[in-house]
């Protein structure tokens, strides 16, 4: 069967593997035949109650089953659907659904009491909960919906926009990334051929589904019959049960994931026996947690990957080159070309540094709502119109170098983005919330290197009235208002006001000095 939107990855499976596990959670499972029926019966009611093909239908849940077919359910209709990250403060969600417009919102019992209490019901058509019982008008039971709707019957093709992946943006306010299903299903097929997955794979759902790389575990299995095997819970002995109990071959992480892992099985000694492959992608792991993990994953695929969310994965160092270009984020993946390019001089070569600029099918629709900022991340680049013409490419905002053999290095950022456990973080996102908490006179946040996230958050502030206290309260106005990955590791409170450069801006490298922090310093981690 030829897969062309993403419940046809659900429904290629029906033919002859409609009885094979597809998710598995704890001691519970849906094999194919029982998803594709659960999917059935919530898209037929997002069609009877009103949704029309385009309509975005939000998701804000804890990882389950129910978030799955909640995603699935609305693009088998056309919706789109908008799966907004857990950990996200119900600020950040009132912006996204006023952002996009969307109407229908799934949640669990977890959540619904604040959402109540912000408001947000107000701006809903209704709420579809997982879980215990909640009183309100506007609120339906997921267990509660009927079986015995029609099958809808909705025309959708692989250039109809299918997600909204919403993210940090240089601008301060989340960006909603448009990804069409051509989009989903070409990041499927090219993942699950470069690692070798079939049917047989049962792959660990560590990361949030929220996060196109999480998502992409999804996708990959469901494209060659595999099974998913969902962990809510990453901490390392946990994963390391989970791996060990049900038979898991592949994982994908973050740094923070695969340093916090590689300890731990390097303290316990414990081995992970049926493991095939791991994959990395979000940050740089540092090379002696490298070093460490050739050790405590002898004998596993270890591929290092380079992504962004706007074109989901560009690079990818094959496993075979692991040893002897550890930390290099390699070359491009399967159809898909790679380019370095310095805006003054064109294409580089060996030993230059320059922008990477990606090629190929899986460049996101751009930004919801923000022709702006899509022009100017996806445009054709005069350095590259000999050899492809006018052809529009996307923009990385990353710095890499090509070594003598090709392979690229990650360098940094182009912009002030901070990149931290797997989060591209906007610190203008930041200093909005600081200056929300009406102590401060100004607020300058920037990244730190860190062996484990990658970047520590800081925030430099003049403080209104220079009482030790006010930090605090600050700090736990931060608490409330942001997730937990955005919520910064220190405060730094200056007398002195902030240096300028020539340009009136702030001087984030004087800024830093004054708070006693060296552009090299990194926080450590022991192995």
């Amino acid at each position: 069967m030829e897969v062309f939107t993403l419940y046809d990855l659900i429904s290629q499976n029906l033919i002859h593997r409609a009885n094979h596990v597809a998710l598995e959670k704890s001691n519970d499972s849906l094999t194919y035949g029982e998803l594709d029926n659960q999917c059935t019966r919530i898209a037929s009611f997002l069609y009877n109650l009103g949704l029309k093909k385009g309509e975005r239908v939000g998701i804000y849940m804890a990882k389950s089953f129910e978030e799955i077919v909640a995603m699935y359910s609305a693009s088998r209709i056309g919706g789109i659907y908008v799966n907004i990250n857990n950990r996200w403060k119900v600020r950040q969600l009132k912006y996204a659904i006023k952002d996009c417009g969307i109407r229908i919102l799934f949640t669990d019992s977890y959540r619904i009491s604040e959402i109540h209490r912000s408001g947000i019901l107000d701006d809903l058509e209704c709420v579809i909960l997982v879980g215990e019982y909640y009183n309100h008008p506007k609120v339906i039971m997921y267990s509660d919906i009927d079986h015995n709707y029609n099958i809808p019957k909705v025309r959708v093709i692989g250039t109809d926009i299918a997600s909204l992946i919403y993210t940090s943006g240089s601008t301060g306010e989340p960006k909603g990334i448009m990804l069409s299903h051509f989009n989903i299903i070409q990041g499927a097929r090219i993942v699950s051929s470069y690692l070798n997955n079939t049917e047989t794979d049962r792959i660990l759902g560590l990361l949030p589904f929220s996060f196109d790389y999480g998502f992409n575990q999804i996708t990959t299995m469901f494209y060659c019959g595999g099974t998913l095997v969902l962990q809510p819970v990453p901490f390392p002995a946990d994963i390391v049960n989970t791996v060990n109990n049900k038979q898991i071959t592949g994982i994908a992480g973050v740094p923070s994931i695969w340093i916090s892992l590689t300890k731990y099985l390097a303290d316990t000694n414990i081995r992970l026996k049926s493991l095939r492959y791991i994959t990395n992608s979000g940050g740089s792991i540092p090379i002696p947690v490298l070093r460490q993990m050739a050790k405590k994953f002898k004998g596993v695929d270890i591929n290092l990957m380079y992504g962004l969310t706007e074109a989901f994965r560009s690079t990818y160092l094959p496993p075979k080159d692991f040893d002897k270009k550890m930390g290099s984020i390699g070359g491009p993946i399967p159809d898909v070309d790679i380019f370095v390019v310095d805006q003054e001089n064109g294409l580089c070569g060996p030993g230059q540094t320059g922008e990477l600029i990606h090629r190929g099918n899986l460049i996101c629709q751009g930004y919801w709502g923000n022709n702006i900022s899509t022009s100017k991340k996806i445009k054709s680049c005069p350095h590259l119109e000999h050899i492809i013409g006018k052809e529009k490419v996307l923009y990385s905002g990353d710095i890499v170098r090509i070594d003598e053999d090709g392979y690229l290095w990650f360098v940094s950022r182009k912009d002030h983005m901070i990149k931290s456990c797997g989060y591209r973080i906007s610190p203008s996102e930041i200093e909005n919330v600081v200056h929300e908490s009406g102590l401060v006179l100004n607020t300058f946040a920037f990244g730190v290197p860190d062996i484990e996230k990658g970047q520590s958050i800081h925030v430099a502030v003049n403080l209104i009235h220079h009482e030790p206290s006010n930090i605090d309260k600050v700090m736990n106005y931060c608490m409330e208002q942001l997730p937990s990955y955005m919520v910064p590791h220190k405060i730094h409170a200056l007398e002195d006001s902030f240096p300028l450069n020539s340009n009136g801006k702030y001087d984030k490298d004087g800024i830093m000095r004054l708070c006693g922090i060296d552009k090299c310093t990194t926080v450590k981690v022991s192995l």
